[in-house]
């Protein structure tokens, strides 16, 4: 428990000093909890790095591990695979799950997956009430080009361009089954993958992705769901618009259509040097953001994914330029650069939408019976105080639970 109070954690969920082992406490927004499966590759990696201290640098030992809890406090960087651009975190915990605990600001201040380049995506402005079939690549290669929107650079080889006023795309409405207009935010470019897929419909539809990207399929029951890329199967089931004409002019006509579903046939890899690029659009869940490609495929815009931890100290006396592959993708899975603090306003806003209330007000579960859609219901959310001290402060929780190992400890995934 003093080891807590050293690192920050002074007073529990209700305000309380830290006193014993069964208070709840907020977890900081970048302090990570290590899986147990983990600890004895950090021990054994911290003792490799205090003997090149010690006999190649003539230094004295930084970590000297002797037990699991010698690694609370330390500092790691968390890595998104493919990419160089890591984040600063601290262990501070444990858990028997075999997964890493941490806050939806670390989480999503991570990259995104993408599409290929060629990928033609449908677009509607609603200032030139046009429709739009360009390849995504183009698309945001004009928006970076006409520097009239506002541009970040998010690491070496990662830039994201606001998307122009007026632009939306289409997509599912997971409650209705009809297809919407969502607006885009943004625009993403990023280096090539490792490889592509190709994924084929029975009819020859096709899509190329990043191997991590979601891909929005039926299941038995015909729910929605997503899964990556990497692991969806010939045979499985994808949305389909019914209706795409681009000489339509009635808008409503083509937002009134409905979806049908086609079988997978085919999945390639391909090895192919060309950037990737994604696009984010409006929507509170991962299978509620998907958009309308012009071969009438329904699919997941852009997400995050899974991501590594390595010491920092790993990754600071380990690492040189010299050390990579000169051939291409010999930077992926290399911390080219590291952001040292984590400001809310610039991760996915995805963590933006997160309540943050203690409890449901009545009219809240009233828009649940009406089916309302989540963001016409006027509740706290994290997106209210960005930019402000509460930011960075505890999200509420509305219903309180035990110990994080109680549930599931193993994923499908692993």
């Amino acid at each position: 428990m003093e080891k807590l109070k050293e690192l920050g954690y002074d007073n529990d969920i209700d305000g309380n000093p830290i006193q014993d082992t069964d208070q709840t406490f907020y977890l900081k927004h970048q302090d990570i909890i290590l899986a147990d499966s983990g600890v004895a590759y950090f021990t054994r990696v911290a003792a490799f790095l205090d003997d090149m201290l010690v006999n190649l640098y003539g230094m004295k030992p930084f970590y000297s591990i002797k037990s699991r809890d010698d690694l609370i406090g330390h500092l790691c960087a968390g890595l998104s695979p493919h990419t160089s651009a890591a984040v600063l975190c601290r262990i501070i915990g444990f858990t028997k799950a075999n997964v890493g605990y941490a806050h939806p600001y670390f989480h999503t201040a991570k990259r995104r997956n993408c599409f290929h380049p060629t990928t033609n995506i449908v677009i509607w402005d609603s200032f030139s009430k046009r429709y739009s079939k360009d390849g995504l690549g183009k698309i945001v290669e004009d928006a970076l080009n006409s520097k009239s929107q506002s541009m970040k650079q998010l690491d070496d080889f990662t830039e994201r361009v606001d998307a122009p006023d007026g632009l939306h795309t289409f997509g599912i409405d997971p409650n209705t089954q009809t297809i919407i207009l969502k607006k885009i935010k943004y625009f993403i470019k990023t280096k090539p993958p490792e490889k592509w897929i190709r994924i084929t419909t029975a009819t020859n539809r096709e899509m190329i992705v990043t191997p991590d990207h979601n891909i929005l399929y039926l299941d038995e029951n015909e729910k929605l769901k997503s899964i990556e890329a990497m692991h969806i199967r010939v045979g499985a089931r994808i949305p389909i618009s019914e209706k795409w004409d681009p000489s339509l002019t009635d808008i409503d006509e083509m937002i009134s259509s409905n979806y049908f579903s086609e079988k997978i046939k085919s999945i390639e890899s391909f090895y192919e040097e060309k950037p990737a690029y994604c696009l984010d659009v409006e929507g509170n869940s991962l299978v509620e953001k998907n958009v309308l490609l012009n071969n009438q495929i329904l699919t997941i815009r852009c997400d995050g994914d899974e991501d590594c931890v390595m010491l920092l100290l790993d990754a600071l006396l380990n690492f040189s330029r010299k050390y990579l592959n000169e051939r291409r993708g010999g930077t992926m899975d290399a911390p080219l650069v590291l952001t040292p603090q984590i400001d809310p306003r610039e991760v996915d806003d995805e963590a933006h939408t997160i309540e943050i209330v203690n409890s449901y007000p009545l009219e809240f579960y009233h828009a649940a019976e009406r089916i309302t859609p989540p963001g016409e219901v006027k509740i706290k959310t994290v997106k209210n105080v960005l930019g402000t001290p509460e930011q960075y402060s505890g999200l509420p929780l509305t219903h309180r639970g035990g110990s994080i190992d109680d549930g599931p400890i193993r994923t499908a995934y692993v």
